[in-house]
């Protein structure tokens, strides 16, 4: 799914539509009565209209749920910006996590990120 945008509409100024991964921008209204259609057919029934090809009951609900929790996320102060939103930090904390929860692995400074620094000072090796 797309991103919501704000389209100028003629007299009732702006007017919020949703775009779907077919390139067609709706309504929000709109969205939601297909929402609503879509919700009470069988998951197994191929629809037109989503995407540039026929897709399953079942996909365009996941793909409506996974839109409406990424705009909900987005409202997150600070999503998606700084260090801690990157791949490489979660993998990095996972690591760290099974080296400091492991008996026989020894935690050296240049391991461990440096906002844990601080909280891991009695775990790190000599």
């Amino acid at each position: 799914m797309k991103k919501e945008t704000v389209v100028q509409a003629r007299r009732s100024g702006a007017v919020r539509v949703i775009g779907l991964p077919n390139g067609r921008d709706v309504t929000i209204k709109a969205y939601v009565a297909a929402w609503k259609r879509v919700s009470s057919l069988p998951r197994e029934i191929e629809l037109k209209g989503w995407d540039l090809f026929a897709t399953s009951a079942g996909e365009i609900l996941e793909d409506i749920r996974a839109g409406v929790h990424d705009r909900i996320n987005r409202h997150v102060p600070a999503y998606g910006k700084g260090r801690k939103w990157a791949d490489s930090w979660f993998f990095d904390t996972f690591r760290l996590s099974r080296i400091v929860n492991s008996p026989y692995l020894r935690v050296y400074k240049s391991q461990c990120p440096v906002e844990l620094r601080g909280k891991l000072l009695h775990r790190f090796a000599e």
